[in-house]
């Protein structure tokens, strides 16, 4: 073999193992972790490292999980590119814990219309209570504002500007008046025992309430807060309605009538309308933006589901979570956040998730599950919208909303 040959031969050699080299050193990219705190899982491709760690990957792109016990996981689409680091920092938050706000029973959680107070019937049943500063632990406040005056309440509904409260005991219907939260000269007045469903009008200015009679009237009656000037704007003579669920639209054009199916009746017409047929309809309410009906329904095998439709009863569908009403609560328009339980295994805490009702994207939040089971109902969102204040065995608690980053 002659010099040049050899020469050849040995650059050649020198080549492909620099392609080797180049293949198995050069070509993959890196992604270098340094999780905190140290002990995190990391996940990614099919396998799992503890800590800080270098990958090697083909180019291409990777979901990666970092996860660790008592922490919110970090999941995110990283992009290798040949012969390049990605550096991932990754500082996980700590999960969130339901916080108890009071030791005793709590009922009827409601937010003001400002959305930076709540109420609720507290003290066994016999006092309402107004928090202030709800979301600010340092400063929160927790008040009577009325006597230790009630008993046996079976529902209870504030005025849109808290100053009035609706509630039902045995057979009858009253009407309290805080006076401005004076507890010397606050009144109660009896609206009578043949009142169904009662609500108030988003204005503050009427309430509405089915009523029946021993006579056999079936009436839909509108009136001042105080129940006078009342106006029969409907008559459920020529129906099968009796004792209906009702619900006023935010804009106060609508009122929602549900008896087993979906009716809707025009404010300014008078007219009712039927919307579902052959439906078992437990419970329905219309959005915030008064244009679409969410409701729960019970199919033929008893499950429940959650649907949405529009006000005139078009394109129903189904949504992915599985829950009800007292469940639910709005962040705006169009993303409500919703508290799931476990279909599957009833011993465990609920999940929290936001959606978005147009597109139907879920955002999961993560919360600590290590104190026992939390059943959420009644969920309610104040201004900053960074947390809930929820019931959990009528007890009252607050929890911090953290997705998954």
């Amino acid at each position: 073999m002659s010099l040049i040959n050899k020469i050849l031969m040995i650059l050649g050699i020198v080549l492909v193992a620099g392609a080797i080299v180049f293949v198995l050193f050069f070509y993959k990219g890196t992604i270098k972790f340094n999780p905190t705190p140290a002990t995190a899982r990391i996940d990614v491709n099919g396998v799992s490292q503890t800590g800080a760690n270098n990958i090697k990957l083909d180019a291409g792109i990777y979901v990666v999980k970092v996860s660790a016990p008592g922490y919110v996981s970090f999941v995110k689409t990283i992009q290798v590119k040949v012969a390049r680091s990605v550096n991932l920092n990754i500082i996980l938050k700590t999960l969130p814990k339901p916080e108890k706000i009071i030791d005793g029973t709590a009922k009827y959680l409601s937010p003001s219309q400002s959305l930076q107070e709540l109420f609720y019937l507290g003290n066994n049943g016999r006092t309402i209570y107004r928090i202030t500063n709800a979301e600010t632990p340092e400063l929160r406040k927790i008040n009577p504002i009325t006597p230790d005056v009630f008993s046996e309440i079976t529902n209870l509904s504030l005025s849109p500007d808290q100053q009035l409260a609706l509630y039902k005991k045995d057979a009858g219907t009253f009407l309290y008046d805080f006076n401005r939260y004076d507890l010397l000269h606050q009144e109660l007045f009896n609206l009578g025992n043949e009142i169904g469903s009662i609500i108030w009008s988003p204005d503050n200015t009427k309430i509405a309430y089915y009523h029946q009679t021993p006579a056999g009237e079936r009436t839909l009656i509108r009136a001042n807060k105080d129940n006078t000037g009342q106006e029969r704007i409907f008559n459920f003579k020529d129906t099968s309605i009796v004792n209906p669920a009702l619900d006023w639209s935010a804009n106060g054009q609508k009122i929602l009538v549900v008896k087993d199916n979906i009716y809707v009746f025009d404010v300014y017409t008078k007219t009712l309308k039927q919307i579902t047929s052959n439906q078992k309809i437990v419970e329905a309410k219309f959005t915030p933006d008064s244009s679409t009906i969410i409701f729960n329904r019970v199919d033929d095998k008893g499950d429940v589901t959650l649907c949405l439709s529009d006000i005139d009863g078009s394109n129903i569908r189904e949504l992915s979570v599985k829950t009800t009403l007292n469940k639910i609560t709005w962040f705006d328009q169009k993303n409500m956040l919703a508290t799931l339980p476990n279909l599957t295994n009833s011993g465990e805490s609920d999940k929290l998730v936001k959606l978005n009702i147009e597109n139907f994207q879920e955002t999961e939040y993560q919360y600590d599950k290590s104190l026992g089971k939390i059943e959420i109902v009644n969920p309610v969102l104040l201004l900053k919208k960074d947390k809930i204040f929820f019931l959990n065995s009528n007890t009252l608690y607050t929890l911090g909303l953290v997705a998954t980053e």
